[in-house]
């Protein structure tokens, strides 16, 4: 089996769309189809249902699904593992559950010569920070396997929200629920190292994907194309600190959902002298910077 193609297989299995999967993974839709038509003509048997509103696991594919999970992860810790000897010591690789292009930024410019490597699989985040695929990851939770060997420095604290457009007819409620956000036409922010997928994924079902009428790469093609009403999206932040923004309302859910986002690194062995630099910056940095991740509006 060529293990380059399961990355594409999990994708459409996340997204249920060719179209948000290949924008996720940079390549085409047609060649990502045709890769995961590989896979399947292996096993000679289809993993998905295919049907107007995408494409969904299918029983064999629900079978395969936590295979393809465990190959995709074993091949990153085996190259990792081989390759772990031509890592530069001026590389700090990095995983992000929330927003920290602020502390990113920051930190560039007071170490211009370090480099920060974005780990951009969704996947068993946890797994690699304990291996050392990853040194430092900005995490919403772990597991409590994990919680021994991992020190924990609190980033912020944080709530997902709905924006709107001020005309909508939401617009004027104190609150809106789950509910009413699913059954909304969604535009959702893709691609982005402040993303936060896997944090979305644990609040919404994946019925709420097939109401995404689009996905865009930055926090302002949201902004813009929620003004326009092509309709509502999620952000995350602190309801209490939103700036204002013409054309636009931001609403609280209900009942809320509030999270900590927090800083992870291994505390039982040492770090490489770039993550040690980045998370005793880390550590200043959030001490003077309270009001970090007020929201996507600024």
């Amino acid at each position: 089996m060529e293990t380059n193609y399961i990355p594409e297989f999990l994708a459409l299995a996340e997204y249920g769309s060719s179209y948000l999967a290949a924008e996720k993974l940079f390549v085409s839709q047609s060649t990502l189809l045709r890769h995961v038509q590989s896979i399947e003509d292996e096993f000679g048997m289809p993993l998905f249902e295919r049907s107007r509103k995408g494409f969904i696991l299918n029983a064999e594919g629900q079978i395969f699904l936590p295979y393809a999970r465990q190959i995709a992860s074993l091949k990153n810790r085996c190259y990792g593992m081989l390759h772990k000897g031509d890592e530069r010591n001026d590389v700090i690789r990095v995983f992000a559950d929330g927003k920290i292009i602020d502390l990113l930024m920051d930190f560039h410019r007071a170490y211009p010569d370090y480099t920060i490597d974005y780990y951009g699989q969704q996947e068993d985040v946890e797994e690699a920070l304990f291996d050392g695929e990853v040194d430092v990851a900005f995490l919403t939770n772990v597991s409590p396997r994990f919680r021994a060997v991992f020190q924990e420095i609190h980033y912020a604290q944080e709530e997902v929200l709905a924006l709107l457009y001020d005309t909508h007819p939401l617009a004027e409620q104190e609150s809106i629920t789950l509910e009413q956000l699913r059954e909304e036409k969604q535009i959702m922010l893709v691609n982005e190292v402040t993303g936060r997928e896997r944090f979305s994924q644990q609040i919404f079902s994946p019925s709420w994907m097939q109401n995404v009428v689009a996905s865009v790469p930055a926090g302002s093609d949201v902004i813009r194309m929620v003004r326009e009403k092509m309709g509502i999206s999620v952000i995350h932040g602190r309801y209490d600190t939103v700036p204002p923004a013409p054309g636009l309302k931001v609403l609280p859910l209900n009942p809320r959902i509030e999270y900590e986002l927090n800083i992870y690194f291994r505390n039982d062995m040492p770090l490489s002298k770039g993550a040690e630099t980045f998370v005793n910056f880390a550590r200043r940095w959030v001490a003077n910077h309270q009001e970090v991740n007020q929201s996507l509006i600024e």
